[in-house]
């Protein structure tokens, strides 16, 4: 699975959001139509995988920029996760309207069979033809049993995604707690960094002061043997 760059993260987002849209509008629409009830849920599925998968590509790309430790782009990410679990929810949505349109096909399936039943058999159907029936509930109960093993292993499937992208989740926030300590005591080294910076440059101020002082007394004192010099030179003479 290629990792999606972090500047190009929040177009993969939109695609993926848009597709969770269609999925979910093409699912409402099997459910209100009756033409549709016998067309096959497995694309749904195979859209419903595709979808898990660009969620787990997302996550990752958040997990690797997580690892740079880059304080500026902090808050950036804390939104994007936000985002990123309001839309990993819909895989349940989704889930649940797979399971919907299943149990509407069981429904059709089982009207389809009274119906042929009744017209093989008339409105009320011969009394002594109970095995024919028989055969027909044990088809439909075969069936409904088949649909139940595959929403078992679709939810089996679901509950695998949901709990990785939990231990994803829960990784992100144990390594935000390791770099907000890591940023804690960066600011601290900063803070003693900037207080030793300050005393150094007060106690060079208060030398450089100190040495000016005691250039301009020797100067003085230089100027003033040098008078006396020039006020005794004529008197010896």
């Amino acid at each position: 699975m290629s990792i999606i760059n972090y500047e190009n993260w929040l177009n993969e987002f939109e695609k993926a959001n848009r597709f969770a849209d269609d999925i979910v509008s093409n699912l409402n629409d099997r459910l209100k139509s009756t033409k549709k009830l016998q067309d096959s849920i497995e694309p749904f599925k195979k859209k419903l995988s595709q979808f898990s998968l660009l969620l787990n590509s997302l996550n990752e790309s958040l997990t690797n920029t997580q690892k740079q430790t880059n304080p500026k782009i902090e808050s950036e990410l804390s939104r994007r996760k936000d985002l990123l679990k309001n839309l990993t929810r819909r895989t349940e949505q989704i889930n649940g309207l797979i399971v919907q349109a299943e149990q509407q096909s069981v429904g059709n399936i089982r009207a389809s069979l009274i119906s042929e039943n009744k017209k093989k058999f008339g409105a009320t159907g011969p009394a002594d033809d109970e095995k024919t029936k028989n055969q027909d509930t044990r088809n439909l109960f075969e069936f409904q049993s088949q649909m139940m093993q595959n929403q078992d292993l679709d939810l089996d499937r679901l509950r695998l995604t949901i709990g990785r992208q939990k231990e994803i989740a829960q990784q992100i926030g144990s390594e935000i707690v390791l770099h907000n300590v890591i940023l804690d005591e960066v600011s601290e080294k900063v803070d003693e960094t900037s207080i030793k910076i300050a005393y150094e440059n007060q106690r060079i101020s208060t030398f450089s002061e100190e040495n000016q002082t005691k250039s301009l007394w020797l100067l003085i004192i230089i100027l003033l043997i040098v008078l006396i010099i020039l006020i005794a030179m004529p008197s010896t003479i």
